[in-house]
């Protein structure tokens, strides 16, 4: 260990580390976090985590899932029909309901499913959450515990796709056709920006904007807008 490089609480925390760490095992779970505008409450955080910014940094997100919800925000209307598919904290799902959106959202995780509902509720918004999933589980946060398979994406004026991986196949087998397609490419997990790029092409979207989230993993927003031919 280089006590020279290490601050203070770092020193104090790798002392502390062995007995933090059990505390946190029986901690009661459940605790709010902070991501962007909005505070969540996650299930499955030990409440603890909130005594020390070191680890509550880990978890409150300023900037989570900025470039969606400002795509969200500048294309869902008042009276869009929006499937999101992959659900996260369902973050985005309240920000297209507030702009006016009717929200059916797609998600795998049990838990999450669960605490999407309780968020939506919490923000006095009504939406349809399905704990399903569309095309191949890749990634997916928590048990699945019975998700439904989901063969046909409802009918929609806005479709968002955060599904780990599984963008490439629901894309490359797409039967709607949305006004406009947000999807984030996860390059890491075998899909591609390039390839999700180039799928929304060959379905007829024009790109409108193109938003690197993480450059490493090749995590990019693309938002797709259908080409009308008179």
């Amino acid at each position: 260990m280089n006590w020279k490089n290490e601050s203070i609480t770092e020193r104090i925390f790798s002392i502390i580390r062995p007995m933090w760490m059990l505390l946190r095992k029986f901690s009661p779970k459940g605790t709010y976090i902070k991501l962007g505008d909005y505070c969540i409450k996650d299930s499955t955080i030990p409440k603890v985590d909130r005594l020390f910014s070191r680890t509550r940094n880990k978890v409150d997100q300023i900037s989570y899932e900025e470039n969606t919800t400002a795509a969200i925000r500048k294309y869902v209307k008042k009276g869009n029909l929006v499937t999101i598919v992959g659900g996260g904290y369902g973050i985005t799902g309240i920000v297209a309901m507030e702009a006016g959106g009717q929200v059916t959202l797609i998600e795998a995780s049990k838990i999450r499913a669960c605490d999407i509902s309780k968020a939506w509720e919490k923000y006095k918004l009504k939406g349809t959450v399905i704990h399903g999933f569309v095309g191949s589980i890749i990634s997916t946060w928590g048990d699945l515990n019975g998700a439904e398979k989901i063969n046909n994406i409802p009918k929609c004026d806005i479709l968002e796709l955060d599904c780990e991986g599984a963008e490439r196949e629901i894309l490359s087998k797409l039967d709607i056709e949305p006004r406009v397609i947000i999807v984030e490419s996860h390059g890491h997990l075998g899909s591609p920006s390039s390839l999700v790029k180039s799928l929304l092409i060959s379905k007829g979207y024009r790109i409108l904007d193109e938003m690197v989230e993480n450059l490493e993993n090749d995590i990019v927003v693309f938002v797709g807008e259908k080409l009308i031919i008179f």
